[in-house]
Formats: C-alpha cells, sequence, structure tokens
C-alpha cells in the first residue's frame, strides 16, 4: 500500500489477517529493495508467499461523511424528530441549503405520514425524494421546540444482493476495465497484479481491503454477516478466476472482525474469518 518503511495500520490489519491463513510475514517493501512486494515469507528467494495489499476507497463518500458528522441539524417547521437516509452522492451542504427539504418533510407531516417512501404517498412526495437523492425518511416522537429536529445519515440501499454473480460482475470489470469501476481503480489493481506476479515466489497473494463506504465493502460486508443469521441462506460464492500468475486473491471489508473472501488457486473460493475458512 504505501512505499514507506513504516506499516500503516491498514496494512497491519491485512498482514494479521493473512497470518492467520498463510503463516509469518516479513515487510518488503522498504527502503532498498526496488519492485518488492508489500509482504513476503522470507528474505531469499524462491519466496514461498508473496503478498500486496491495496485499498479500494470511495473519497467522495469519505467526503459526505465527513460533512454528516455534524449530522443533526435544526429543522425548519416541522413538529416531528425525522432521521433522513442520503443516497450515495448527495451533497449534504447543498441539500441543507435547499428548501425543498423542508417542504418535503412539512408535507409528509400534514399528510399523517411517518415513513417515506410509502404506499399512497402523493405523486409529488415521491418525485421530491428521488430529486433530492433521500433514500428513505421516518419520523418519531414530537420534538420539544428549539432543538435539532432531523438526522442525516447514508442509507444502504445499494449494498444488497452482493454475492456470487454481482461480485463477479464487479471483479470483471475491476480487472478488465468494465465501465462499472472507476478508472483509478483498475489503474491501481492492474499495477499491484504486476507488481506481484513479477515476484520469485511460489504463492502470490492480492489482498484487497474494502472501504465499506463503497458499495461492494459495505455489500459484502452486510451479505457475509447476514448469512451468519439463523435461518439465512448460504452465501452464494462468486466464481471468477484471477489473472494468470496470481494464485489468491482477497477481498475483505476494512471494519475489524468482518468476514471476508478468498480465491485459492486449486480450491476456488471460499469466507474468510480470523483463523479460519469456510468453503
Amino acid at each position: 500500500m504505501s512505499a514507506g518503511d513504516r506499516e500503516t495500520p491498514a496494512e497491519a490489519l491485512a498482514r494479521r489477517r493473512l497470518e492467520q491463513h498463510v503463516g509469518l510475514l516479513k515487510r518488503a517493501d522498504i527502503s532498498g529493495r526496488e519492485g518488492a512486494p508489500d509482504y513476503w515469507s522470507s528474505d531469499d528467494p524462491p519466496h514461498g508467499v508473496a503478498a500486496e495489499v491495496t485499498s479500494l476507497r470511495n473519497d467522495a463518500q469519505l467526503r459526505q461523511m465527513a460533512a454528516l458528522q455534524r449530522n443533526r441539524v435544526a429543522a425548519t417547521g416541522t413538529s416531528k424528530r425525522w432521521h433522513v437516509f442520503l443516497r450515495r452522492r448527495v451533497q449534504v451542504g447543498q441539500l441543507l441549503e435547499s428548501p425543498k427539504l423542508w417542504e418535503l418533510l412539512r408535507a409528509a407531516e400534514s399528510a399523517g405520514i411517518e415513513m417515506l417512501p410509502t404506499g399512497g404517498a402523493p405523486r409529488e412526495l415521491e418525485s421530491l425524494i428521488n430529486e433530492l437523492g433521500i433514500e428513505g425518511a421516518m419520523s418519531s416522537s414530537a420534538a420539544p421546540a428549539g432543538t435539532p429536529t432531523v438526522t442525516l445519515s447514508t442509507g444502504a440501499s445499494t449494498a444488497w444482493e452482493w454475492q456470487g454473480p454481482r461480485i463477479d460482475r464487479f471483479l470483471g470489470d475491476l480487472f478488465g476495465g468494465g465501465g462499472s469501476v472507476s478508472r483509478r481503480w483498475t489503474a491501481l489493481v492492474a499495477s499491484k497484479v504486476v507488481k506481484v506476479t513479477r515476484v520469485d515466489a511460489q504463492r502470490k497473494h492480492l489482498y484487497i481491503a474494502l472501504d465499506t463506504f463503497t458499495e461492494p465493502g459495505l455489500g459484502i460486508d452486510i451479505a457475509l454477516d447476514t448469512e451468519q443469521d439463523g435461518g439465512a441462506a448460504r452465501f452464494e460464492l462468486p466464481t471468477f478466476a484471477p489473472p494468470v500468475g496470481l494464485t489468491d486473491l482477497w477481498l475483505w471489508p476494512d471494519t475489524p472482525f468482518s468476514r471476508g473472501l478468498r480465491f485459492e488457486q486449486g480450491a476456488g473460493w471460499g469466507i474468510v474469518d480470523e483463523g479460519r475458512l469456510d468453503r
């Protein structure tokens, strides 16, 4: 991930997770080692394991989340407390400056509506929800006069159904330059593949840390977590085959204690957690 000698917290988390499955790893990408991967299992080639670590981040979403740190705001003319869930690309400042947000909430209260969207809501309200980039909203108790009454947060509807086929499409675009993935991500991953596959090693790993402020990160995190619920359907594994030369591919949300996915040449895909592999 970084070219510096000091391991970042994100790299340390990735290394600890990898070590649970492949054994101890040494920091390789340090000063004086041109072209070395982030980690390998020994200083002398041929290496048993070489591993490159990278992260897919959503900078626009991070900016939105920073704006939402001040997420409880004073409403204009509403009588109840509201929680408003925003779609991913909404500009928080512009939304709060727009009178249309308050028009929407006041109109919902006047119509006796406590949750949006909802069946039977006037068409103009549904149109306004879409125009403002609101995923949903719900009201609770009456708000005392003079207190903040609206809380803003990001929604999660785009994160559902991130299992086998959708992950396959995402990986196909990520490694093949498809339109659903940013060019920055595809260029980053391509450079990491080139770097690790040039190493003289028996197993060549690419570990991708998935920012949960991205759709694949949040979607895979939710899907793998939900799969553990009693009575939940079994998670559908992807079938995507990584580029030639890459023996192991990891997709792991960056939240602590989360589960991830691993492709292992000769065994296929499986679900991984801190120290266990489920196929």
